[in-house]
């Protein structure tokens, strides 16, 4: 079974380049533009590993993560910004990696593979 991963970025040509990636590369993935959005879809089907755009409108990633956390969530965080103290805040919020924009597709796609498999336990 692949891990399920929810990409969260407001920026739609971001968002479906990182899906289609990790589709490609054989995850299941659903793709929100906010944190109130995603915590929709997280209720109807949870998944693994989430990757988290810190600036973002309605709910930005900082709130998002904090709520998520804070009520019980357990998935994996990446956080994927270009705010200057990403490296910080990843710290702050225990993500399991932090990558900056912009960044690398393949970094991604091998920083979402060391992630899902270190929480699997292989």
């Amino acid at each position: 079974m692949s891990a399920r991963v929810l990409v969260l970025e407001d920026d739609d040509s971001i968002r479906e380049m990182v899906g289609l990636a990790l589709e490609d590369a054989g995850y299941a993935v659903a793709g929100a533009r906010d944190g109130e959005s995603a915590f929709e879809l997280l209720e109807r089907d949870p998944v693994d590993l989430l990757v988290v755009d810190l600036r973002m409108p309605i709910m930005d990633g900082f709130e998002f993560i904090r709520r998520y956390t804070e009520g019980g969530g357990r998935a994996q965080i990446i956080v994927l910004s270009a705010a200057r103290d990403v490296d910080l805040a990843g710290r702050e919020m225990r993500a399991a990696a932090v990558i900056e924009k912009p960044f690398d597709l393949n970094d991604l796609l091998r920083t979402v593979a060391r992630v899902t498999l270190a929480s699997h336990g292989a």
